[in-house]
Formats: C-alpha cells, structure tokens, sequence
C-alpha cells in the first residue's frame, strides 16, 4: 500500500474541484473548525493569473496533530482518532523529524477508491487488525501556527514544502 500521496498539483475532471483559500481560520470553536475552510468555484470566478485548486477526495478529511495526550495522530475533521494507519503515522512522524518541529498535516484520508470503504474502515474493519488506507496531503504548517489560528506563509510555498518533506522522508526509507 501507498500510505502517503503528495501530488498537490494533480486536477482531476472527476471530481469537483475547490479552491483552497489562503485566510487566517477564524479561532476553533468546534471540531467542525479544526480544519480551514474550502468553497466551490464557478468559471466566472477565475481571475486572469489563475488559481491553485486541490481535486476532492471522496474520503475523510483528515489531520494529523498531537491530542491531549500529547501523542501525534490521525484524526477526522470531527475530532475523532483514526485507527489502524500505523503506516501513516509513522511517515508522518519522519517528515515532522526532517521539518525539526511538531507539524500539523492536512489531507483526505482513504480506504480503497470510495467513501464507503472509507467509511467501515474507519467504523468497523480496523477492529480486524491491520493497517489500511492512504493519506492524501495537500498542506502542511508548523503545529504551534495551525493552533495559533493559521500560518503567513503562502499556500504555494506551503506546498513546496510539503513536497520536498515529503521526497526526502521517502528517499530515507530506501
């Protein structure tokens, strides 16, 4: 299994695309807020130069960051831990290494190509053993910035950090 996918620059016609807006979150008030906020765009809303857009997923939305306890894991956008995706955290754990400092990690979980397997992975059939899933990344930035209630750094350079994070997490563990 492909634990991590890092292409943040793929677009894809199958799925409706949303535009990741760079904004400072308003602060958390719910697990509803752990995460920033996406809309839909219409073509009369591109400007001239263009726009970044991430393909949706059809899986969780998912993050990585330390709970109460201090341990960094995979939750969902509604706070809950996701279990069985050792394989993920444990890449996860060697880019925050090679970051030097605790990150919080953005992206879509998935178990399969759909929501539904998705969905009893998540519920029911980590409880069998094993680990499954991949996480599909799209943003990355200092934990203690994401608790502050956002990051000044640019999507684009967000992204490219993310990118080489994630290259040489892979490279080291060839």
């Amino acid at each position: 299994l492909c634990s991590l996918c890092c292409d943040p620059w793929a677009v894809s016609n199958r799925w409706a695309i949303f535009v990741m807006i760079h904004f400072t979150p308003p602060p958390v008030k719910g697990p509803d807020d752990l995460f920033m906020l996406f809309r839909h765009w219409n073509k009369r809303d591109v400007p001239d130069a263009g726009f970044m857009v991430d393909e949706k997923m059809d899986g969780f939305r998912a993050g990585y960051w330390r709970g109460r306890d201090g341990t960094a894991k995979l939750w969902t956008k509604g706070g809950f831990e996701i279990q069985g995706v050792g394989h993920i955290a444990h890449r996860l754990a060697i880019m925050e290494r090679i970051a030097g400092e605790p990150m919080f990690f953005d992206g879509e979980f998935m178990v399969g190509d759909t929501l539904a397997a998705t969905k009893r992975w998540c519920e029911t059939d980590w409880k069998l053993g094993g680990e499954n899933g991949t996480l599909h990344l799209f943003d990355a930035m200092p934990e203690r910035e994401w608790r502050a209630g956002g990051c000044d750094m640019p999507l684009e350079q967000r992204k490219a950090r993310l990118v080489a994070l994630h290259d040489e997490a892979e490279a080291s563990l060839s």
